[in-house]
């Protein structure tokens, strides 16, 4: 019995750690949106570490306006553990646009950022 509990956990884990690389480090390309909807993209970060999301490019605001952006931690009680920031935008007009975010320290200006991402936004047509 309790190596079936034990090989179900370790599945559970290989699901779940899979997912979550894929999400983090692949995400998808291509995200469709109807207009007046909002769309989120969640990605780690660790502000203990000093670094933050940022935008790389101004938003092209014919098409999205920021909504927000938060940083989560979970409740693990112990210190310097990262979390997640939720990026939202809202969707204003038919077309395609795309969204660049950069990991940064904002002190350190003439350093690359650590990690960059950026997400294609089709917004269509409510229905």
């Amino acid at each position: 019995m309790n190596k079936i509990l034990v090989a179900a956990l370790v599945l559970v884990v290989l699901i779940f750690g899979v997912a979550w690389v894929l999400n983090n480090r692949f995400p998808a390309k291509g995200q469709i949106v109807r207009i007046g909807e909002n769309i989120s993209f969640s990605l780690d970060s660790n502000a203990t570490t000093g670094y933050q999301w940022q935008l790389a490019r101004p938003l092209d605001n014919n098409f999205v306006e920021l909504v927000s952006s938060v940083y989560l931690v979970p409740n693990t009680g112990r210190v310097g553990t990262g979390g997640t920031e939720i990026w939202t935008f809202k969707a204003l007009k038919v077309g395609r646009t795309k969204i660049y975010l950069k990991y940064v320290r904002p002190w350190e200006k003439d350093e690359p950022p650590a990690e960059t991402r950026v997400f294609d936004v089709k917004i269509i047509k409510r229905t």
